[in-house]
């Protein structure tokens, strides 16, 4: 409704009906993920770190990378506990 009303559509009906079947169409869904952060091995996350992650850091100036903790890992394609 509020992305609706900043796109100034003054006819749109949405409700639960409505965003139940535009998720349906669109294969949506939110979904609790199990699993282990710590069965990534650490010589793959290693070795990800030194190559891919240092060319992508190097397009960024210094100002634009914020934090990079290496004392709680670095997991790529870590997804979130909930999508």
């Amino acid at each position: 409704m509020e992305i609706a009303e900043e796109c100034n559509v003054e006819d749109f009906g949405g409700s639960n009906g409505w965003l139940e079947h535009f998720k349906d169409r669109h294969c949506l869904s939110f979904k609790t993920i199990c699993g282990e952060a710590a069965a990534v091995e650490g010589e793959a996350t290693e070795d990800w770190e030194k190559s891919i992650l240092k060319d992508i850091l190097s397009r960024f100036d210094a100002s634009n990378v914020f934090k990079l903790d290496k004392k709680k890992g670095l997991f790529y394609r870590l997804l979130p506990n909930k999508m």
